[in-house]
């Protein structure tokens, strides 16, 4: 019997029970389908069932694709303390959403002319994370 329709199945790896897409209408070109507003750096679980007049057929292996990572929220709590006439101490907590990895945190700061109130220059540090320190809220 022919293919009527796919049923196509997600849901994260780990969870209990798959969330339907959708069905899908089969035709001679189906061969495709796009699965949007998943989350980012995460691992999915993806599964096709065709379906004929007689039944659902027993679902093809299920395929295992992370989603790509994305930027990051921003640090929280950021404080700033004088530690002397030459040097200031920056500290942050950790974004509440990584998004992924976080390689390398950039550090802006601006060298003000204190009485006209103008940026002499401005200036960005590259923070591997082994420069840095992270702690949790």
């Amino acid at each position: 019997s022919p293919i009527l329709h796919y049923i196509i199945d997600y849901k994260e790896d780990g969870a209990a029970n798959f969330t339907f897409l959708k069905n899908l209408t089969a035709t001679l070109n189906t061969s495709f389908v796009s699965v949007t507003g998943l989350q980012p750096h995460t691992l999915y679980v993806v599964r096709i069932v065709p379906v004929n007049r007689l039944g659902q057929a027993a679902s093809g292996e299920p395929v295992r694709v992370p989603t790509a990572v994305a930027y990051p929220s921003a640090p929280r709590n950021l404080k700033v303390t004088v530690t002397s006439s030459t040097s200031l101490f920056a500290s942050w907590v950790k974004p509440e959403t990584l998004n992924g990895p976080i390689d390398v945190y950039n550090v802006y700061f601006q060298v003000v002319d204190a009485a006209e109130g103008r940026v002499e220059r401005s200036t960005v540090m590259l923070l591997q994370l082994t420069d840095v320190s992270l702690t949790s809220a």
